[in-house]
């Protein structure tokens, strides 16, 4: 008898605790999943559903070309969960009709790369994955998309920022925004400490006592390249770490960070302030081996403007029609389980 009641009571003492653990754990999902709040999504408006989720896209870059008569199109860059070939996506935001091209390389292989940004001038497309920014003719793009997938060869890369320091500390383009107004390509880096490094001279105390470790250059337009834009940045500017989005509105820019599971931010600068603050100099590494000193600005807390706080998983921004669009990650099938909020659509924002 003693042997049966001690038995039942350790019993008793392991059913307690997996009662206990089950509901520790059950009001912790509750709180992850339905206890989240974003107050900042009310100044954001639904603009159009993220294409391709179903089909298991990792949604990266956001870029656009608006027209004289303000007909957005818009393209969504992409690689794909199971490793197949990466997209891009082409909507227009009239019709509302969405279509996509699979990327190949130059040798006519698929390819599968991260496509980290995508920007446009309505005469070129440019990707960038990993270190290169790729030219695409914009027309042959939006020709060869379909509702049920084209191809499309994305050419020959080129490397801005040739500096390699090892250990992976090279300047990888993750995100690239077009600014039609000043008629320029930004094309910038993304760091997080220990899996995605930058180079030694990227991560600077600025003027205002921010760490900032990543920068985004400006590549001026030239119609006499192949390209696109300017070999040689004309300017650089310092950003925070895990930026996954720039984007240039109403004289405000804006960055979007973001990484894992934890909230993302729209952080707005103040650029007149920011061209206007204490700048220094970059040495930049070229193609060809030569490096260059350029004029370096710093997008810190001395011109910081507004801090929205999102859901997790922003990625690319672009800009049509005076607003900012911003693109989420967190609805693909890589990631819906674990997220508290799943963001189906583009949301825009004006500044």
């Amino acid at each position: 008898m003693r042997k049966l009641a001690r038995w039942l009571r350790n019993l008793l003492i392991v059913v307690i605790v997996i009662v206990c653990i089950v509901v520790v754990l059950g009001i912790f999902l509750l709180v992850w999943f339905y206890a989240d709040s974003y107050k900042d999504l009310e100044s954001f408006n639904t603009e159009f559903a993220i294409p391709g989720l179903e089909d298991g896209v990792v949604p990266q870059g956001l870029g656009s070309y608006t027209d004289a008569d303000g007909n957005a199109t818009f393209f969504m860059c992409c690689y794909m969960v199971d490793g197949s070939a990466s997209r891009i996506y082409v909507i227009n935001e009239g019709s509302g009709t969405e279509s996509y091209v699979t990327l190949k390389t130059a040798s006519g292989s698929d390819f599968s790369g991260h496509c980290g940004g995508i920007a446009s001038d309505g005469t070129h497309v440019w990707l960038s994955s990993e270190m290169d920014i790729y030219t695409m003719d914009y027309d042959t793009l939006v020709s060869s998309a379909s509702a049920t997938g084209g191809t499309m060869n994305i050419g020959t890369g080129f490397v801005v920022d040739a500096a390699d320091e090892g250990d992976g500390k090279v300047f990888n383009v993750a995100y690239l925004f077009y600014d039609a107004e000043d008629g320029a390509l930004y094309a910038g880096e993304f760091y997080r400490p220990g899996n995605y490094p930058t180079i030694d001279e990227h991560q600077i105390t600025t003027p205002a006592g921010d760490e900032n470790t990543a920068i985004v250059y400006k590549l001026d337009m030239d119609e006499t390249d192949a390209k696109g834009f300017k070999s040689i940045p004309s300017c650089a500017y310092s950003t925070p770490s895990q930026i996954q989005g720039f984007a240039i509105s109403n004289g405000k820019v804006a960055l979007s960070e973001s990484y894992g599971l934890a909230n993302s931010y729209i952080y707005v600068y103040d650029l007149a302030k920011a061209n206007a603050g204490e700048k220094d100099t970059l040495d930049l590494l070229t193609a060809d081996s030569t490096t260059v000193q350029l004029d370096l600005y710093y997008l810190d807390s001395s011109s910081l403007d507004t801090t929205y706080i999102l859901p997790s998983m922003t990625e690319g921004l672009t800009v049509s029609n005076g607003k900012v669009y911003v693109l989420f990650e967190s609805a693909g099938k890589k990631y819906r389980m674990y997220v508290r909020e799943r963001m189906y659509n583009v949301i825009s924002v004006s500044l």
